[in-house]
């Protein structure tokens, strides 16, 4: 495959004139020294003429463009000549310089009397650039194979670059294979050493992109040993950053998941819920500043303006923002969320219509386990304006209920059954003190009997448990005292028949009656100096 790249430099021909210009405009500067370079026409001594030296620098002109064309070679700074004022255009008075690499503002031509030269900036930062750019790695290869490896063989590339090319894949695949023996035989220990529990399945994930990540780095640190044409090493230093990005990517994303499970763990451990939510909201926030940053390499690598971008970005942004208003307030939400702290995940609560266990909280929304066991997403907006009531943070739950007995049950059982609900209640380890069991209505087929009581409970499962333990306590109750519990039902009685007609009442005096009462409810004794009582006088 990578030879096929090498034979995509056939395609760019060099096509730069022969009988050369001068340098009277930026277009033929630049133009007189990149063809004058060329492989098959290389003078540098004529070449330049287009740098602007100092007096000093002047015997080693041919050396420094020589120096400048490899520079621009390795590091595939292509000149687009064709874009540059040529001598039949119009260049305003005021304009003195014209750049030719955005990535080294250094690099640009500048206007000498009535020529255009490449700067002396430029001049003086030849050296320097040249040393940051090659190794010697490349230069000592070539000067220790035979004169034979310096002929061209496919193209304009000779078997030396092939070479080259060779020892770096070499280099590239010992550089992985090396740091996957650190990260399997040493970083995996160091880590565990630290007190750190990692998921070993999730940390071997990492391993395979590091070493695409070493290997893409050597690889990319030595495109400028080989030497190559500028158009080929525009190909392989686009592909190269590119794979880089990609591996950095995934590498971050999987090491993000590698940490994210450790401070779970240490999530889990604490008596706070606050950081299991905080945990995953950082490893989503993490991987999109991951994502977000290799898509800016790769769009700068295209030569795409980013910042530009990211300028009209915002000025669309303005039209957007109308139809995001939405998401915005979600975001908004979920921070009101985080820094009022109304529940945690795992709290049992209600949100509008909505009951159930807080299963996450995201940036848009929060999931919350139904009754039902189906999960509902609720916006974060619409959490952060309602009302919360929190359940899981009740120091107590409280359980009401109606027990109905039958009319049939005499009163010595009535008394005895509620006595005993009570003493239930009271003994089970995990009730409060003080739970209310009375008489509370005479219903339409029962005798209905009030049960109040609390109960300390840590979720909802352990609150089922509990009163499903009491409640069966009570059946058991009603079958020992014999007493039955009502359901809706009708009694009918027939007050007469012919066999047995209806006996007329006893008459009874209101004095009989009175007595009768004051029986069952005698009334108090007042002392002299009660409310409503006249003392007689004499």
């Amino acid at each position: 495959m990578v030879f096929y790249v090498f034979l995509l430099t056939l395609l760019f021909p060099a096509a730069y004139a022969q009988d050369l210009p001068s340098c009277e405009s930026p277009a033929q500067a630049a133009d007189t020294l990149l063809a004058l370079l060329q492989p098959e026409d290389f003078r540098p001594k004529e070449a330049a003429a287009c740098l602007n030296l100092s007096p000093a620098a002047e015997s080693k002109g041919p050396k420094l463009a020589a120096q400048l064309k490899e520079v621009l070679d390795a590091r595939g700074y292509y000149i687009k000549v064709a874009e540059l004022p040529g001598p039949d255009d119009v260049i305003p008075e005021e304009v003195k310089s014209f750049p030719l690499v955005d990535a080294e503002p250094v690099i640009y031509l500048e206007k000498v009397g009535d020529r255009w030269l490449w700067s002396s900036d430029t001049v003086r930062a030849i050296p320097e650039l040249h040393a940051a750019t090659f190794t010697g790695f490349g230069s000592t290869v070539r000067k220790a194979l035979p004169p034979s490896f310096q002929t061209p063989l496919v193209g304009p590339l000779k078997p030396w670059q092939f070479v080259v090319f060779g020892l770096l894949l070499a280099a590239a695949l010992l550089g992985a294979l090396l740091v996957n023996l650190v990260l399997r035989n040493w970083l995996l220990r160091l880590v565990k050493g630290w007190g750190l529990a990692i998921d070993e399945q999730t940390f071997e994930r990492t391993r395979g992109p590091v070493r695409a990540l070493v290997f893409c780095t050597i690889f990319l640190v030595g495109i400028s040993e080989m030497a190559l044409p500028v158009q080929v090493s525009v190909v392989l230093l686009f592909m190269t950053r590119v794979a880089l990005a990609g591996t950095a990517v995934v590498i971050g994303l999987r090491w993000i998941d590698v940490f994210s499970g450790v401070f779970k763990q240490r999530a889990a451990q604490t008596d706070t819920r606050m950081d299991d939510q905080v945990v995953p909201l950082v490893a989503r926030l993490l991987k999109f500043i991951v994502s977000a940053t290799a898509l800016v390499f790769v769009l700068s690598n295209l030569g795409i303006d980013v910042g530009g971008l990211i300028a009209g970005l915002g000025i669309g942004g303005i039209a957007i923002a109308f139809g995001a208003q939405d998401t915005v307030a979600n975001l908004f939400g979920s921070i009101t969320i985080f820094a009022d702290r109304p529940f945690q995940v795992g709290d049992w609560v209600k949100i509008g219509g909505v009951e159930g266990a807080v299963e996450e909280v995201g940036f848009r929304s929060t999931r919350i386990r139904a009754v039902s066991s189906s999960v509902v997403t609720v916006p974060n907006r619409t959490v952060a304006g309602a009302e919360i009531d929190n359940l899981g943070q009740r120091t107590a739950r409280r359980t009401s209920t109606t027990l109905g007995l039958t009319y049939g049950t005499d009163r010595a059982r009535l008394q005895a059954f509620i006595e005993g609900v009570r003493q239930i209640i009271n003994a089970h380890p995990f009730t409060l003190a003080g739970p209310i069991v009375e008489l509370k209505d005479f219903g339409a087929s029962s005798l209905d009997v009030m049960v109040i009581f609390n109960m300390k409970a840590d979720d909802y499962a352990g609150e089922c448990a509990i009163r499903g333990e009491i409640y069966m306590q009570f059946i058991a109750l009603g079958e020992a005292l014999e007493v039955d519990f009502a359901f809706p039902s009708q009694s009918l009685y027939m007050e007469s028949t012919p066999e047995r007609p209806l006996q007329a009442k006893q008459v009874v005096s209101a004095e009989e009656l009175q007595a009768r009462i004051d029986a069952v409810a005698p009334l108090p004794v007042l002392g002299p100096h009660d409310e409503g009582v006249v003392e007689p006088t004499d």
